[in-house]
């Protein structure tokens, strides 16, 4: 698979220089294609770029980073996690995405820090490096993603950041031991849906 881009929420408007990018690459690419589409209101772009672009249908897969703002306090329950990605309407939003333009839809990127409040702007990646450890509140924001998304069947797929392969650099810089689910309550949980054996 292959992303034509990531988080270009100021030129993603321009629908026919992407219908005519996405030609362009699959005459050169055969695999399968998408975009990565920015959801939360970072580097100066407002929320919603997965609602905007209007060439979707051109793609394989709707790209969607999820960084949704969950609730407004420091160790929600699970409930109260999986309660905010359905009444704040964001499940709703991506499955009507996909049916809208009859594409599945892949989140292209989510992930949690291990900081207390980690669950409220979850791209505020600055603050939270600056809130203590909540090793719980990561876990627990990874339990409701799966049980709020998985087995969707216009979901095919998530992208968890961030798991560092073999390199000493964090987000903008050296490596940030909470920006990984690696080690923690976190990583036991993607152990539980995905090697369930």
């Amino acid at each position: 698979m292959l992303f034509i881009g990531n988080e270009l929420g100021g030129v993603t408007h321009r629908e026919a220089d992407w219908r005519r990018i996405i030609q362009e690459v699959r005459q050169r690419f055969k695999g399968l294609i998408t975009y990565d589409s920015l959801m939360t209101a970072t580097w100066g772009f407002p929320h919603g770029e997965e609602q905007r672009i209007k060439w979707w249908d051109a793609v394989d897969y709707i790209g969607v980073g999820g960084y949704y703002e969950l609730t407004n306090k420091n160790d929600p329950t699970v409930a109260e996690l999986k309660d905010a990605w359905i009444k704040k309407g964001y499940v709703a939003q991506l499955e009507n995405l996909s049916k809208k333009f009859n594409r599945p839809v892949i989140i292209s990127e989510i992930g949690y820090l291990s900081t207390d409040g980690t669950n409220k702007v979850p791209a505020d990646f600055k603050a939270l490096r600056q809130a203590p450890i909540d090793l719980q509140e990561q876990a627990d924001c990874y339990q409701a993603v799966f049980e709020t998304l998985w087995g969707k069947p216009w979901l095919k797929g998530i992208f968890w950041w961030q798991w560092f392969a073999n390199r000493p650099f964090g987000h903008g810089g050296p490596y940030d031991p909470t920006e990984t689910p690696y080690g923690k309550p976190a990583e036991e949980v993607l152990k539980k849906y995905y090697l369930p054996q």
